[in-house]
């Protein structure tokens, strides 16, 4: 604080006519409002810290966030995949929703191929005979 307090001291010792003041009794007039100043100073660079730190923080949780969410979009377009064997291509007319659906659809046509292929009649076409006479 003492060299922010010279500093204020030797702007104030200015006089109205641009010379430096040589009357300490000038500086002594001041030194009430050169604290105050110093200390507003000192008040505004913790404050501004402060703020720095925040920013800082919120900064680092919301490139948190877009991470969560680009593992998260990344598992789904793998997961569309597997369902439906077509790549995953984001779009604003193909997007969560749309993805969701499509995923339920293919796992729902593929429940539906392996109902059908344990249906009774599936398993009877299934137990044949081969060409030596075995059965499968």
């Amino acid at each position: 604080m003492n060299a922010v307090l010279e500093a204020a001291r030797r702007i104030v010792a200015w006089d109205d006519s641009g010379r430096l003041a040589d009357d300490e009794w000038l500086v002594e007039r001041n030194e009430t409002a050169i604290i105050a100043i110093c200390r507003a100073l000192l008040s505004t660079s913790s404050a501004v810290r402060g703020m720095r730190e925040a920013l800082e923080k919120e900064e680092k949780a919301h490139g948190e966030t877009i991470s969560e969410r680009d593992s998260l979009e990344a598992f789904i377009a793998e997961l569309y995949h597997d369902a439906t064997g077509s790549e995953c291509i984001w779009s604003n007319n193909f997007g969560l929703l749309e993805v969701r659906d499509a995923i339920i659809a293919a796992l729902s046509l593929i429940e539906g191929e392996d109902e059908q292929a344990r249906s009774p009649s599936a398993l009877s076409a299934s137990i044949s005979t081969d060409t030596k006479g075995t059965t499968k």
